[in-house]
């Protein structure tokens, strides 16, 4: 199972759990776009 969200607001049994954890604020640009071309 994977899953994002914030580390912060994640129980940490959770994040022993899943096979792979994304930490939403690690994820550049996410929310908003760049502004790349």
């Amino acid at each position: 199972v994977e899953v994002l969200a914030f580390r912060e607001a994640a129980a940490q049994t959770l994040i022993d759990l899943a096979d792979r954890f994304v930490h939403l604020s690690d994820v550049p640009a996410i929310f908003v776009p760049s502004n790349r071309g």
